[in-house]
């Protein structure tokens, strides 16, 4: 949740990326599943009333990170006032996937945009929250905060 100053609780980020507790994490059902990915990395684009959500499944890495820079990049060209990276079926984020992130949230911040993630599984969480992005990205637990 989005606190009033704009910025997520740490706690708030700790339950959405499932750190609270594991076992009522929404997203611990697929710690060490598949991401149902045909291929390394799976990048689609919905608008969800104006606002447009990029699906990301698979590994965000240096060989795919391209492919989710171009697929933000083009969410972006309609100038959204808010912007969502669902990251819930990302199976592993290098740091140049995390700089990927970063770029987006740099870009986001220097034109007022919200940019809100729904958080990876683990171990690709574990990545966000040993560098504390956990405690810079706002995050939201599904679509359905949205509404």
């Amino acid at each position: 949740m989005i606190e009033e100053d704009g910025e997520a609780s740490a706690s708030s980020n700790e339950e959405r990326l499932g750190t609270a507790d594991p076992d009522t994490s929404a997203l611990s059902h697929l710690v060490g599943g598949s991401t149902g990915a045909k291929g390394p990395l799976e990048v689609s684009v919905e608008d969800r009333s104006g606002t447009p959500v990029v699906h990301v499944a698979g590994e965000l890495d240096l060989s795919t990170c391209e492919e989710l820079d171009a697929a933000v990049r083009r969410a972006e060209g309609s100038n959204p006032a808010t912007l969502v990276l669902d990251l819930g079926l990302v199976s592993f984020l290098d740091s140049t996937g995390v700089r990927t992130l970063l770029q987006a949230d740099a870009r986001a911040q220097r034109v007022g945009r919200r940019l809100l993630l729904i958080g990876p599984p683990d171990p690709a969480a574990r990545v966000l929250r040993v560098t504390l992005l956990d405690q810079r990205f706002a995050f939201i637990k599904d679509l359905s905060e949205l509404d």
